[in-house]
């Protein structure tokens, strides 16, 4: 499937070849905001709202699971696409007090019998289910607005680069210096939780701080070494299993199927191993948030790693888009509604940014930057006479 990215990447490419770019230059145009905010969306875990993940994946693996039960198709996501498996975790935030019936069905039903025990077993622990509860609401209104700009920055509109800079802006002005947005309906989900876990949960308004739980970056990093460290193991057993297929096999063929099948082996030691990581946090949190300061803390582990990774690529001068994001706000130029609003000398800081890109910024008298900057004047002229763009 070609989406925007896709599309837009190949337009990329037809610029480069006919600027006849370096290949440092080809590597800077092909950078992609899209991409990075998709990613970024994947930094968004917690150790529940993970291990709730990962049992939904493997009980509802096929859509066809969940159509049997609920009469109605499961949203598909992808891996790649971020933002699908926010709108998936959003549908089933959605049916929240149906869910538990559904996997108790399912439970009845044994299908996925390990893992979905599990998942109903985690439905219903109070103290897990707040927690997740309370996770998963943070996670579906604090990145509402990533989502919807994945969306956006996934259009392959014509006038599209005229505007990302003002839904860039408009993103990040919702998260200014870092600080977290105001989440009303987690926020009213953690009084709630705070309720059930000083009455019928028996927990005391503790004197002393709570001790952080690690964070579910921390525990993918330990899992991820552990699987590493087992790769020499698991090539010599790939290599004695299959020495006899091996030996008609050029060196080359042989390398690439070797490495096949060690990724497809790393690759579910790593699901396995990081699912039992995440069972051991969740049973050995010692008590949950208890005051709303302590929730508050804890939402921003959950939310803020998206938000930092994002913004550290774009806004922070070093980060690997911050020419690209520069880029785009060259470009609002470009748009009228803008332009008529900009002064001569913010008129041309803007343009200037337009050099990073090397089609733009050719030498000598085909300067597209140099001729944008000279006919300013008469192309904001032009500007005062449009109504919206």
């Amino acid at each position: 499937m070609n989406d925007g990215c896709y599309t837009n990447g190949a337009a990329h490419d037809v610029l480069n070849d006919a600027a006849n770019l370096s290949n440092a230059q080809k590597r800077f145009v092909s950078l992609c905001i899209s991409h990075c905010a998709s990613n970024a969306g994947k930094q968004a875990w917690s150790p529940t709202l993970g291990l709730f993940w990962c049992l939904v994946q493997k009980v509802f693996g096929s859509s066809e699971v969940a159509k049997d039960i609920t009469g109605s198709a499961w949203l598909e996501y992808s891996e790649i696409r971020w933002y699908s498996t926010w709108d998936l975790l959003n549908d089933i935030f959605m049916k929240w007090p149906s869910f538990e019936e559904v996997v108790e069905k399912i439970v009845t039903d044994g299908v996925s019998p390990a893992n979905s025990s599990k998942l109903l077993g985690l439905l219903r622990d109070p103290r897990k289910s707040w927690t997740l509860r309370v996770e998963l609401s943070a996670y579906i209104e604090g990145l509402e607005d990533l989502r919807h700009l994945c969306y956006f920055l996934e259009g392959d509109g014509t006038d599209m680069a005229f505007h990302v800079a003002n839904r860039l802006k408009a993103f990040t002005d919702l998260f200014p210096n870092g600080q977290m947005k105001t989440l009303p309906s987690t926020n009213q989900i953690i009084q709630r939780a705070i309720l059930w876990a000083t009455t019928d949960g028996g927990y005391s308004v503790p004197t002393m701080p709570r001790a952080p739980p690690r964070s579910f970056a921390a525990i993918s990093e330990e899992v991820r070494n552990q699987v590493v460290a087992e790769r020499p193991r698991r090539r010599a057993a790939i290599q004695a299993v299959h020495q006899a297929t091996f030996a008609t096999l050029s060196p080359a063929e042989r390398a690439r199927r070797e490495k096949r099948i060690l990724d497809s082996q790393e690759k579910e030691a790593r699901e396995q191993e990081l699912q039992k990581a995440l069972e051991e946090e969740a049973d050995d949190t010692d008590r949950p948030p208890l005051t709303v300061d302590e929730w508050n803390a804890h939402v921003v582990t959950v939310v803020a790693p998206a938000i930092e990774y994002f913004t550290s690529r774009l806004i922070d001068s070093g980060g690997d888009r911050f020419l690209l994001h520069e880029l785009f706000k060259g470009a609002s130029v470009l748009n009228p509604s803008n332009a008529k609003q900009l002064s001569h000398a913010e008129a041309m800081d803007l343009l200037e940014k337009l050099r990073a890109y090397p089609a733009l910024n050719r030498s000598g008298d085909d300067n597209i930057v140099d001729k944008l900057k000279k006919g300013f004047g008469a192309y904001k002229s032009k500007c005062m006479l449009v109504s919206s763009f």
